[in-house]
């Protein structure tokens, strides 16, 4: 009987070290406004221990595109463009999901986002 318990325990601890594994990057967000870049996983942002930090683009039906970022400091950055400026940018953005990690650039002279970077991967799952 001791034999059998021990072969559950041991069973079981192997089971649960199964379900915790793989390579993960809950990356938080960093903002450079001088240099025109914010980039992170939006997982890492999501579950991040500060209250503050975020990354998130919206889409609006007139065609403009905003970017805001902001990281456990409290900086933030906003960009913007519009769809017949940047055309593959709206629709790179429509790619962004819970398990993303993206990277936002604009010209820090004139806050236009310039590109966009949406990496979908396992090791930014929620």
């Amino acid at each position: 009987m001791r034999l059998a318990k021990t072969s559950i325990v041991l069973a079981l601890s192997v089971f649960s070290t199964l379900a915790a594994a793989g390579y993960t990057s809950p990356d938080p967000i960093v903002v450079n406004p001088s240099e025109g870049y914010a980039f992170g996983s939006l997982s890492g942002a999501r579950y991040s221990s500060s209250p503050v930090e975020y990354l998130f683009c919206d889409q609006y039906s007139t065609g403009n595109i905003a970017c805001v970022a902001r990281d456990a400091n409290g900086v933030s950055v906003r960009c913007s463009t519009t769809t017949a400026g940047n055309p593959s940018f709206a629709e790179t953005m429509r790619a962004m999901n819970g398990a993303s990690f993206v990277s936002i650039r604009w010209d820090p002279a004139t806050s236009v986002c310039t590109s966009i970077l949406v990496r979908n991967g396992s090791n930014y799952l929620p």
